[in-house]
């Protein structure tokens, strides 16, 4: 049984691993506009590709995998990850339900609460290290669309 559940669990870390190398350079490229990274990053090739958010995704990987003590650290970093990607979802579900916008009312607020709860429980399973380890890649991020908004010229 115990063969069974490591099996499983490798195939759901492969699958993780596969769609977040899919999407992160598609997230990368959603924020490729003047004031958040900059544009340059977002520019799609012949296949609708976005190559520079791509290989920026590709060099994150090698890094985190060259500093990584164990990979057990790397799924739960892709853990945190998702998880920080469900709590901005949420808050922008908070919003648009407090301001009765695209069809959502105060009353689905509910939702937000009990799901920032899960999220919660969940993260009790993160180490100070990684949780230190997500946070200063958000903040390396946050950084960056700073240094990006610096460079663009003033209207």
């Amino acid at each position: 049984a115990e063969a069974v559940v490591a099996a499983g669990a490798n195939v759901s870390a492969l699958g993780i691993a596969f769609g977040m190398v899919n999407t992160t350079p598609r997230y990368l490229s959603a924020l490729a506009t003047p004031s958040a990274l900059g544009s340059w990053l977002g520019q799609m090739d012949d296949r609708f590709v976005p190559q520079r958010a791509l290989w920026l995704t590709v060099a994150a990987v090698v890094v985190m995998v060259g500093l990584a003590r164990h990979i057990t650290e790397l799924f739960v970093l892709s853990s945190l990850a998702v998880m920080s990607q469900y709590s901005v979802v949420l808050a922008s579900l908070a919003v648009l339900a407090w301001k009765r916008e695209h069809g959502f009312k105060r009353r689905q607020l509910w939702l937000v609460p009990l799901s920032f709860a899960g999220i919660a429980m969940a993260a009790q399973g993160a180490e100070l290290r990684e949780v230190g380890v997500a946070a200063g890649v958000i903040a390396a991020g946050e950084g960056l669309r700073r240094w990006a908004r610096s460079r663009r010229p003033a209207v």
